[in-house]
Formats: structure tokens, sequence, C-alpha cells
């Protein structure tokens, strides 16, 4: 029910809300009058694309965003390369800047003083069983989209197969998981756990290896899981326990769980087991221990064993169009043209 004392709506973020056919984003906009105040806050307005800033721009002037279409946006600022590539323009990002506004924008560095975070890549090897693997996920994916259009968005979802065989995990073709031998990197995170000076986040983007990665860790140290199946109360006491007390002192969990609004500045490490498609998600869970209150120099240390992995890292951490670089990087890995 709608609170007519209620004029000011303060949204932190904002970029959940992008997507205006979504449910979040038609509710929020049911709840807001035309005559409301609205700040939206988010430090990253487009994190796919310039069109992100459409929706954004609808929850703030309603009915009087210009242009009034989310297509129109869409073919003012990206070009179509192909029936399902589009590109930015060379000002797509200019014209997204200009739809937001009235806004400001302040840096991270000119608010806060944070000591430093070192980006560095941390290098093992696939066993035999992986490179086995490996090859004949290559070859099973050649053979099932030869001929076909590929698209970013189904080069991701194929993608995750080959970093699932990175990390050690298979699955069946009925969702079965197993795991295969991924010892090498299991002794890379194992070392950087032991390099550490404060507390270490982990982030496992797969729930098969999410759990090898737990059960091998706590073989040293007291371990905390978080992945999807994690209620929210439990949430709530491990984040506290992690920030607040000794133990424990490794976080283990699905970036998608942690990637907004959590203060974990207990941790001066953050481990990626292995790379995301998403810069948003990326970007967020790097800053859950780069936050105020955090007095210790950081360490975001990502392992990778293929070129592949090594690649998308690099797309991620350079805030490049990553939604293309798989598309580029899944067809070079596949030996097809790009």
């Amino acid at each position: 029910r709608k609170r007519t004392d209620i004029d000011l709506w303060v949204i932190d973020e904002a970029s959940a809300f992008r997507n205006a056919q979504s449910k979040r984003h038609k509710l929020l906009a049911d709840l807001v009058r035309p005559t409301d105040w609205m700040w939206l806050l988010t430090g990253t307005p487009c994190p796919q694309e310039p069109t992100d800033a459409w929706g954004l721009a609808r929850l703030m002037h309603g009915n009087r965003v210009t242009p009034a279409f989310f297509r129109q946006f869409k073919e003012q600022t990206m070009m179509q390369i192909t029936q399902y590539k589009w590109v930015p323009k060379a000002d797509a990002y200019e014209q997204a800047y200009a739809i937001l506004q009235p806004g400001i924008r302040f840096r991270k560095e000119d608010c806060l003083d944070l000591p430093a975070v070192t980006f560095q890549t941390r290098m093992c090897v696939l066993s035999p069983d992986q490179q086995a693997a490996y090859k004949t996920m290559i070859s099973t994916l050649v053979a099932n989209i030869r001929g076909v259009d590929i698209t970013a968005a189904n080069a991701a979802v194929k993608m995750l197969k080959l970093l699932q065989v990175c990390v050690g995990s298979i699955y069946d073709e009925h969702g079965q998981g197993y795991s295969i031998d991924a010892s090498d990197r299991l002794k890379v995170l194992e070392e950087i756990c032991e390099q550490a000076n404060r507390k270490v986040i982990v982030f496992v983007p797969f729930t098969q290896a999410l759990n090898q990665v737990a059960a091998h860790l706590r073989k040293r140290w007291t371990v905390a899981v978080v992945d999807g199946s994690t209620t929210d109360t439990q949430r709530k006491t491990i984040f506290h326990d992690f920030q607040h007390n000794p133990d424990p002192h490794i976080l283990v969990a699905h970036p998608q769980t942690t990637a907004h609004g959590l203060t974990l500045t207990a941790a001066d490490t953050t481990v990626w087991y292995a790379p995301i498609t998403s810069l948003e998600i990326f970007e967020q869970a790097n800053n859950r221990m780069n936050r105020p209150g955090q007095a210790h120099k950081m360490t975001i240390a990502m392992v990778a064993a293929t070129m592949l992995e090594q690649n998308l890292y690099q797309a991620l951490k350079g805030k490049q169009d990553v939604q293309n670089s798989v598309l580029a990087l899944f067809k070079n890995e596949l030996g097809l043209d790009t």
C-alpha cells in the first residue's frame, strides 16, 4: 500500500532496476508518484552496455523519458552487426550519460582514503583428467554449434562448460555433477591463503567446485560457506562472524551471494577460483573488502590454468565490453572464425 507521507526515494545499487521489463522495476515504478523525489545510487549505471541507462532514466522521468521507447534508444546508441550482435556506437556512452541527467559522479578515490589494491594472476596446471575432459568438451561444442550463428548469450553459457572443467567439475546430461582431479588448482589456492596476512574471501562460481574447495580448505582453516542454499538468517550470522569474530578465517562463497551492500573488511585477500562473465558482479564482489574501515593493503588473486581464463580475467579487470569479449574468446578457444 502506498504511503502518502513518503515523497523521497533513495535507491541504492540502482543498476539492479535497469531492466524496465523486470518485476522489480515495475513494482518500484508503480510505487513512486510523479511528484516524488528520487535519488538513484550506483557505481555501475551501465554494467553490460550503454542501453542499461534507459531503464534507470525511465525510473527517474517516467513517461517523460526521451526517447520514449527502449528500442529507439538501442537503435540510437548501438549498431547491429549480425542478427544477434549489437555493438556500441562511438558516442553511445555519452548518450547514456546524457539520458541520466540530472546526475553527479563521485569517484571512490575522491571520497575515501583506502589502501592500495593489487591484482595478481596465479597460474596452475590442469591435471591429465582435466586436460582430457577439456579436449573432449571442445570437440563436443564444435560439433554442436557447427553451422549455427553463435550469440554472446549462448557463448557465455557454453563457455561455462569449459570453465567447469577448469575447476574440476563435470556434469552429465541429467545435470548430475562429478568431481575430477583439480589438485594443482587447490594447491595454488592453498598457497594464496597461506600468504594472506588476514582473512580470505574465496569466490567459486560453481556449486560442485565450491563444496570441493570448502572441504579442502577445512583441513587447515575454519571455513564458512555461502551459496544459493544458505538462508538469509544463516547468511547474516556468517557475515557477522566473519567480520567481527576470529572464526571463520575463510569465507567460500558464490559471487552472486555477496555482490551488494556487504562490508567484509576483515579480509585483505579476495581469491577468484575461476572467472565469471558479469563485470557488474566481478566489481561488486571485489569491493566487499575494499570499503570504509579497511586499513590494510589488499590483494585480488585470480587463479587460472588456460589462456581462456587469463583473457577473461583481463577483460573483467580492464572493464572491457565483457559480453562481446566472451563471444570472441569463446570462438577463439574453439578455433572458429571471429
